[in-house]
C-alpha cells in the first residue's frame, strides 16, 4: 500500500498519498518507484488494463530475485565450494521468507536484492570490489539507508584487502554516494516541490531522540525476530546463528572450502548476525527489516549445514567408510 499508491498516481495521476510521501516529510524517494513504472506502464498500455501493471511489477520483482540469487548461488560455488552453494540454493529455494520477500514491492526487498549481489561480486571467485561496493550504494542510497550495516563487514574487509585498499574503495564509495544522492535529491525535489533528500529524512527521523519516530508505530519484545525467523525459516534460522562458528570450523586441513577463501567467507557469515543484532536493539520490530539478510542467513544456514555435515561424516569415516559414503549420497 505505501508503495502501490504513489505507484499509481504517478502513473495514473490518482491514488491515496501514503503519509510517508507527503511532502511533509518526505521520507520515501519518487526515484525508488520511477524504477517500478517502466514495467507496469508498458505492461498497461499493451494490454490496455491497470490491473496486468500490478502483475508485471510483481514479475519484473520476481525475476530481479532470481537473478540476484542465481548469482550468489554461482558464486558461492566458484568461491566456496560445491556443499556450500548446493546448501545455499536449497534454502533460499524451501524458504516461506525468501518466496514472501522476492516479490515484495518493498525498499528492504530491494535492498536484499542489491545485497545478494553485493556478496555475490565482493566474493574470491568474482572478485569485483567496485562492483560490490556499488550494489550497497545502490541498496542504501536507492532502497533503505539501514542497509548500509549489512554492507559493513563488507567495506571492513575490502579496506584492509590488498585487492582494494582504502584508496579504491574511498574513490568508488564516493562516487557511487555523491552521484547517486544528487539523483534521488533531484527526483524528490521535483516531485515533492521543495528541496528533499528521502535517505537523509528517513534517518533523520527515524533518530528523533522524542520517541515520536517509528517507536509511534509500535514496540515488540528482543524475541520477536527469533520467533518470526523460525517461522519464515524454520531449521535454517538456528543453523544461520551458528554460521560464524562453523565458518571457523572449516580450516585449510579440511578440504571443505577452497583455500584463499575461508577470510571472505568468514567475514561473510557476519552479515546476518549483525543485522540481526541491531534490530533486535531497535524497539520498534517488523517482518520487512529483515528482508535484507534473507539471502545472507540462508549462506550461513549453507554454511552451518556443510560444517555439520563434514563433521558427521568424518566421525562414520572413522567408523566405517561405508556408513561415511552413505551419509554423503543421502544428504
Amino acid at each position: 500500500y505505501n508503495y502501490w499508491e504513489p505507484l499509481h498516481h504517478l502513473l495514473h495521476g490518482g491514488g491515496m498519498q501514503t503519509w510517508e510521501y507527503s511532502p511533509d516529510y518526505a521520507l520515501r524517494s519518487y526515484l525508488y518507484l520511477l524504477l517500478h513504472a517502466g514495467p507496469a506502464a508498458l505492461a498497461a498500455a499493451a494490454t490496455g488494463r491497470r490491473i496486468v501493471g500490478f502483475y508485471a511489477v510483481r514479475v519484473a520483482l520476481g525475476l530481479a530475485s532470481a537473478w540476484a540469487e542465481t548469482s550468489l548461488v554461482r558464486a558461492a560455488r566458484i568461491s566456496y565450494g560445491e556443499g556450500v552453494s548446493a546448501w545455499t540454493a536449497w534454502f533460499l529455494l524451501t524458504s516461506a521468507g525468501m518466496f514472501h520477500a522476492s516479490v515484495s514491492f518493498l525498499p528492504s526487498a530491494f535492498a536484499m536484492y542489491c545485497v545478494a549481489l553485493c556478496l555475490a561480486w565482493w566474493s574470491p571467485g568474482a572478485a569485483s570490489p567496485r562492483a560490490a561496493i556499488a550494489a550497497i550504494a545502490v541498496a542504501a542510497i536507492l532502497g533503505w539507508p539501514f542497509a548500509a550495516v549489512a554492507g559493513a563487514p563488507v567495506a571492513l574487509h575490502l579496506l584492509l584487502s590488498p585487492a582494494c585498499g582504502p584508496r579504491v574503495f574511498l574513490q568508488s564509495a564516493l562516487a557511487w554516494g555523491v552521484a547517486l544522492t544528487l539523483a534521488v535529491s533531484a527526483a524528490d525535489s521535483l516531485a515533492y516541490g521543495r528541496f528533499a533528500c528521502s535517505p537523509f529524512n528517513l534517518l533523520l527521523y527515524n533518530a528523533r531522540p522524542t520517541g515520536d519516530g517509528s517507536q509511534l508505530y509500535g514496540t515488540e519484545p528482543a524475541g520477536f525476530y527469533a520467533r518470526n525467523l523460525l517461522l519464515n525459516f524454520n531449521a535454517a534460522f538456528p543453523l544461520a546463528c551458528l554460521g560464524p562458528l562453523a565458518a571457523l570450523t572449516l580450516g585449510p586441513q579440511t578440504g571443505a572450502v577452497p583455500r584463499g577463501s575461508l577470510a571472505q567467507l568468514r567475514c561473510a557469515s557476519l552479515v546476518f548476525p549483525l543485522w540481526l543484532a541491531f534490530f533486535t536493539a531497535v524497539p520498534h520490530k517488523e517482518e520487512r527489516f529483515m528482508f535484507v539478510v534473507y539471502p545472507s542467513l540462508c549462506l550461513n544456514a549453507a554454511v552451518a549445514a556443510h560444517a555439520s555435515l563434514g563433521a558427521v561424516t568424518a566421525v562414520l569415516r572413522r567408523m566405517s567408510p561405508r556408513r561415511a559414503a552413505a551419509a554423503r549420497l543421502a544428504v
